[in-house]
Formats: C-alpha cells, structure tokens, sequence
C-alpha cells in the first residue's frame, strides 16, 4: 500500500524508479544472520579469549543487515583492585548511504555503499565505577563490567549501537552493531592488557 502511494509520488519525476528513505530497511542485532542474504561481507577477529564474526548483506527489497556473533573460548583472572589499560584492535563492516528504491518497471530494490574500517585504541577500566572507556576518534567504547561480563554502548562514527563481551585482568573480547535509517554497522574489539 505504501509503495503504491510513493510509487504514484515518482511517476511524475521518474519514470524508472524512485529514491524514498524508510525507517524499517536495516536491521543490526547480535547472532547468526538468516540465510540467504546477498552481497554479503564477512569479517573475523579474534584472540585468546574468542573471535567475533562479522556479517552485513542485503535481505532483498526488505532489509539490510549486520550481525555480529561473539563466540568465547578463555578466561582469565578478574579484574585486579586497580585500573587496567588495555591495547584495543576493532574492526568493523559498515553497509552506508541505505536507499530504498521505488522501482516502476520491476521490482523494488535495496542500494547502499559496503566497506570495512579498523582501528586501535587505548582503553581503561575504572575499577571504582566498574567502566570501560576508551576513543580513538572515530569510534568510542562506554562499557559496563560486571564480573567478567561486558556491556554497554560504542559509539562509531558519530552513530550509537550496543557491545557484548568479556573482560578479564590480561585483555578480552567484545562484539558491537549498530543500525540508523540510513547504516547499518557490526564489529569486534579485542583487547590486551597494556601495562
């Protein structure tokens, strides 16, 4: 019904399509994505405590996607009475610029920019407000430790998304994504402790 509506909308203006900007086309979430997407990019990164795999593609005319699945395989001691700095490597796959098109002579469509981006950081855990914060610039890390446990927010290239991990006393390991109208974004940090 709607596609009807902005399809009427771009006949006057277009005749072989029309660009219009929903609000339901992207998706972003921790786990394992459905299967069938395409042009799909994949990453992996990981250390001793887990690897994260990364996965963004195009559900059809119906979402662009990103997932990141953080499997953990160590632990190690927990976090000591004082604060630790940590070394942090991310990376993360980036699917931007999001259209959908209004197609009059076929079927509707999904276009938007694929690309990967890294980066290091230094990190700190405040023992005292049980926080993990660090910033490279373009991507920031406000994280909550809980045990062993790693929440929180990130922040990459000036759009929020949530993070999932573990920390522990030498380093760990998180996953992150994020989702606007127009980006979608999943990564993975892993950290060493930085003494």
């Amino acid at each position: 019904m709607i596609a009807r509506y902005i399809a009427a909308a771009c006949a006057a203006a277009l005749l072989s399509g029309c660009v219009v900007v929903r609000k339901d086309v992207t998706v972003s979430s921790f786990g394992t994505p459905p299967a069938g997407l395409d042009d799909v990019q994949t990453a992996t990164i990981g250390n001793g405590f887990g690897t994260v795999t990364l996965v963004t593609g195009f559900d059809d005319a119906d979402s662009v996607d990103a997932y990141a699945s953080l499997l953990t395989s160590a632990t190690g001691s927990p976090l000591p009475g004082s604060d630790v700095t940590y070394l942090g490597v991310y990376e993360v796959l980036v699917v931007d610029d999001i259209r959908y098109i209004v197609n009059l002579v076929g079927p509707d469509y999904l276009r938007g920019t694929s690309y990967s981006d890294s980066g290091t950081l230094a990190l700190t855990a405040d023992v005292s407000t049980n926080r993990l914060m660090g910033t490279d610039g373009t991507f920031s890390v406000l994280g909550i430790v809980t045990g062993s446990d790693l929440s929180g927010t990130v922040v990459y290239d000036g759009q929020s998304g949530r993070l999932d991990g573990r920390l522990f006393a030498e380093g760990g390991i998180a996953a992150f994504h994020g989702n606007d109208d127009s980006r979608v974004f999943a990564g993975g940090l892993t950290m060493v402790e930085d003494p």
